[in-house]
C-alpha cells in the first residue's frame, strides 16, 4: 500500500466513481519508456478491480484538468480483458451459485444430473461450463477424502450394494464360489409335505429355496420362492396324505422320485394370474393357518418351480460369479458340483469386500461334507 501511495502521488480523483466504476487519475507521464504508468497498474489492479471496473485516464498535456477523465481506455490492457464486462468476473449471484452446485456436488458426488438440473432452475445457459468444472473439482476433490454421502448411508444400513467393479481383494487372491458360498442350503423336495413347508418358512427368512430331487442325490430340479409357497399354504393347495399311495416320494414304499411320479399332479392348481394378483402385498407367513390335519398333506411344487435357474460351478471364479450378479441382477445363485448337485448358494452379502476376506480363510473343499446336508 506505500508503494501504491507513492506511485499515486499527485493522482487527481483517487477513489471517485462514475456510472459505478472506480476512475484513477493520472497526471501525464514525462516520456517513453517511463515505467510509472505499467507499475501502478500492476499494483492498483488486483486490489480495485473487486470493487468495479478500474479505468485508468491519462489526460494530454495543456488539458483542463476537469476534461480529464477519459473512459474510453485502451479496450487492449490486461485489466480490461479481465473484466466482468467480456464475461470472466461474475457477480455475487453468479459465485453463490457456483458454491451451491460445489457443495451438492461434493455431497452427492453427481456431475451431470446437477448440472442440468441447475440449468434448467437458472435458465441460462452461459453457466453450462463453469457449472460442469466446478461438479467435476467438487466431485474429484471428495474422492480423495471419503465416500458419497448415498454411499455411507448405503453402508449404514448394510445395504448388500455391489460396486461396478470386482473388489481388489478378489483380483489379488484366486478365489472360487465353493469359498464363497454359505453350505448350509435349506432346499425342498419336487412334492414336499405340508407341515415341513411350514416349518421351514417359520424358522429361516430367505427369500428363495431350492427344490432338489432327493431321489436322485439331491439334483437340482428348480427354485421356489418364498412369497409363492406361502401364497399355495394360504389357498391350502395341497393334497391328502394318501396322494402317494402309502408310498414316500423319496422311493421307500414304491416311490420314485420325479421321475416316479410322472405327470400326474397330487395338489389342486393355483393359476399364476391369482398368485401375483396381489402384488406386492404378498401374505406371509403369519396370514398361514395351518391345521394339524393338513401337515402330512402333500404339496406338489413342480407346476409352480422355476425349472431353470441360473447356476454357478463350485469352482468357478468369484470374478465370473460377481459379474453374473451384476449384469443379471441377480438375488442369489445356486452352486452346483459336476453331477449338478446343489453344494450351496451364494447372496450378494457373500460378494461384498468384508465377506470376501472371511472366504479366505475357507478352503477351496470346506464344503465337500456339506453336500448331502438337505432339510
Amino acid at each position: 500500500l506505500a508503494k501504491v501511495e507513492e506511485l499515486l502521488d499527485g493522482c487527481v480523483g483517487v477513489g471517485e466513481y462514475e456510472g459505478g466504476h472506480l476512475v484513477v487519475l493520472l497526471p501525464r507521464l514525462a516520456a517513453e519508456g517511463d515505467e510509472g504508468l505499467d507499475q501502478v497498474l500492476l499494483l492498483v489492479g488486483p486490489v480495485l478491480h473487486v470493487g468495479g471496473e478500474l479505468r485508468a485516464a491519462v489526460p494530454n498535456e495543456g488539458e483542463n484538468e476537469g476534461n480529464s477523465r477519459d473512459t474510453d481506455a485502451d479496450e487492449n490492457h490486461l485489466l480490461h480483458k479481465l473484466d466482468h464486462t467480456s464475461g470472466t468476473f461474475a457477480d455475487s449471484g453468479t459465485y453463490a451459485l457456483m458454491g451451491a452446485a460445489a457443495v451438492l456436488g461434493g455431497m452427492a458426488r453427481m456431475t451431470i444430473s446437477l448440472t442440468v438440473i441447475l440449468l434448467e432452475a437458472t435458465g441460462d445457459m452461459q453457466y453450462v461450463l463453469p457449472l460442469m468444472l466446478t461438479l467435476m473439482a467438487a466431485r474429484f476433490t471428495g474422492n480423495i477424502f471419503n465416500e458419497g454421502l448415498y454411499d455411507i448411508h448405503i453402508h449404514l444400513k448394510n445395504i448388500p450394494f455391489l460396486e461396478p467393479e470386482v473388489p481388489s481383494i478378489a483380483e489379488k487372491h484366486e478365489i472360487v464360489a465353493g469359498q464363497v458360498m454359505s453350505a448350509d442350503v435349506k432346499c425342498l423336495r419336487p412334492v414336499e409335505r405340508a407341515g415341513v413347508v411350514y416349518d421351514l418358512l417359520r424358522t429361516c427368512r430367505h427369500g428363495t429355496f431350492p427344490i432338489v430331487d432327493t431321489a436322485t442325490s439331491g439334483t437340482l430340479y428348480g427354485t421356489a420362492s418364498r412369497s409363492m409357497l406361502c401364497t399355495l399354504l394360504q389357498r391350502r393347495a395341497f393334497g391328502p396324505p394318501d396322494a402317494l399311495g402309502g408310498s414316500d416320494y423319496d422311493g421307500s414304499g414304491g416311490g420314485g422320485g420325479v421321475d416316479g411320479l410322472g405327470p400326474r399332479r397330487l395338489s389342486p392348481l393355483v393359476q399364476w394370474d391369482t398368485i401375483e394378483r396381489v402384488y406386492p402385498r404378498y401374505p406371509t407367513i403369519d396370514d398361514v393357518d395351518m391345521r394339524p390335519g393338513d401337515r402330512n398333506c402333500w404339496l406338489d411344487l413342480r407346476p409352480y418351480a422355476n425349472t431353470a435357474p441360473y447356476t454357478v460351478n463350485e469352482t468357478a471364479s468369484i470374478q465370473r460369479t460377481y459379474r453374473l450378479f451384476r449384469t443379471l441382477g441377480l438375488r442369489f445363485l445356486c452352486v452346483v458340483n459336476h453331477n449338478n448337485q446343489v453344494v450351496g448358494i451364494i447372496t450378494r452379502k457373500d460378494l461384498l469386500p468384508e465377506s470376501l476376506s472371511d472366504s479366505l480363510m475357507r478352503g477351496r473343499n470346506a464344503h465337500i461334507n456339506n453336500i448331502n446336508n438337505f432339510s
